[in-house]
């Protein structure tokens, strides 16, 4: 990803440090998300704790749909997508029109 990207990136794996020394604290160097800061990414999405797959897949994909289709800043978007999954009667995102949904 070019340093600078307008697309944020995806940490969905728990800090290596929680999944190896529980007892010790925390360190961030450690952390996917980190890498991906330091290495350009604009934003991060990334979890502290382990998370499921299926859910994790389709928050990510309101989260794409908010940040594309929404016009969204990252931020508000995981904000939406966040209160999206919350929401007992949430119906689906309209299907994505953006270039990449197409390939």
């Amino acid at each position: 990803m070019p340093a600078g990207s307008p697309w944020p990136a995806f940490s969905t794996a728990p800090p290596a440090a929680d999944r190896t020394r529980r007892a010790r604290h925390h360190d961030e160097a450690l952390t996917l998300a980190t890498a991906l800061v330091t290495g350009g990414a604009a934003d991060v999405v990334g979890s502290r704790w382990p998370v499921r797959d299926g859910p994790t897949s389709v928050m990510m994909a309101v989260f794409h749909h908010h940040v594309t289709a929404g016009g969204l800043a990252p931020p508000d978007a995981l904000r939406a997508a966040q209160v999206w999954m919350l929401n007992p009667l949430r119906t689906p995102p309209p299907p994505s029109t953006t270039p990449s949904a197409t390939r």
